[in-house]
């Protein structure tokens, strides 16, 4: 997925809130086609329409919207670099039907409540469509974006 902004930015916060909501829209694609992901990328395009990409290959495959999206902030700062943005795309590859993880000792993760969550807040919103329950960073990030119209 990828968004061209209606304005060129670098506002860090921005841009962050949208790979946010990539993250779900890839992240609820994923678990629609229960396919998981071994890569990850962020792509963008600076005012002087240079293109810019870097990927990250993952420890664990996931399809899990917060994973994707720590992920992907992982990434962000080593691209961002004081640009201009006009476009900013995130993109997954290396998809597997097949979750293996590789647990280590001191994780402290629920893995399979997790799945299950994911799986609930997916039935519920495909069922009312536009999403009616969403992780608690949601709503943050849709005051941000509806402050930010507001002043426009």
């Amino acid at each position: 997925l990828s968004e061209t902004l209606a304005e060129d930015t670098c506002d860090k916060d921005f841009l962050k809130e949208k790979i946010l909501m990539m993250s779900e829209k890839i992240g609820f694609l994923l678990r629609q086609e229960k396919l998981y992901a071994k890569t990850i990328a962020i792509t963008i395009k600076t005012n002087e329409f240079k293109s810019l990409s870097h990927q990250k290959k993952l420890s664990n495959p996931t399809n899990h919207t917060l994973e994707l999206y720590n992920q992907a902030l992982s990434i962000f700062d080593d691209i961002i670099n004081h640009h201009l943005i006009r476009n900013i795309g995130l993109r997954v590859s290396d998809l597997d039907h097949n979750k293996t993880n590789q647990i280590s000792l001191f994780d402290n993760i629920n893995l399979e409540k997790n799945d299950k969550t994911q799986e609930i807040l997916d039935n519920i919103n495909s069922k009312y469509q536009d999403l009616k329950i969403m992780p608690a960073i949601f709503y943050q990030t849709k005051n941000n974006l509806q402050n930010r119209e507001k002043v426009k």
